[in-house]
């Protein structure tokens, strides 16, 4: 790493985060083993965090890169998702660069914007951050997937949350039938 850490600060609670306009999410699948995950509006745009805990840490005592990049991809193919008008679309290319690292007790925070979207590709930037300080950089280039309105639908009650009703491994069935295009 090329900069110092950045020093631990006290765990937020989730009252003060709730009162700073983060809600949590529960996700299905991976993304919901990463978190929990926090959601935030921020201007036009969403920013998403983690509550960094001793299980997000690799054997070194910091956050595992690993989550990092997994929060980052989230973020960037969430806001790519959105940007396309709900349309899915998977990573194809993920470039992150790391600037320092997330300890345990940290908040960490990612968000990222569009910057050229074509039909069948979607170019995106993103950072994560501990308290407006940057610790790493990413871009990614996403691949649009061409599916039916019903797969759509059913992709897009995964990419928010699986409805209580509806148990992960059937979303997981759901999504196993989306096709790129030919």
């Amino acid at each position: 790493m090329p900069d110092e850490p950045i020093p631990p600060v006290l765990l937020p609670s989730a009252d003060s985060l709730r009162n700073d306009g983060w809600k949590p999410r529960t996700l299905p699948g991976f993304a919901g083993l990463i978190g929990p995950l926090w959601t935030r509006k921020e201007g036009s745009g969403w920013a998403y965090g983690i509550l960094a805990t001793h299980n997000h840490t690799n054997p070194a005592g910091v956050v595992h890169g690993g989550l990092l990049m997994s929060l980052i991809d989230h973020a960037m193919s969430t806001v790519a998702w959105e940007h396309l008008g709900r349309v899915p679309c998977v990573t194809v290319q993920l470039d992150t660069r790391f600037m320092s690292s997330a300890q345990e007790h940290q908040f960490v925070k990612a968000s990222a914007v569009v910057e050229r979207a074509t039909s069948s590709l979607v170019f995106t930037r993103g950072a994560i951050s501990i308290d407006g300080r940057d610790i790493a950089a990413a871009s990614a280039i996403l691949k649009v997937l061409n599916i039916s309105s019903d797969d759509r639908d059913k992709a897009n009650e995964y990419q928010h949350a699986a409805p209580p009703s509806r148990s992960a491994p059937d979303m997981y069935g759901h999504l196993q039938k989306l096709q790129t295009p030919r």
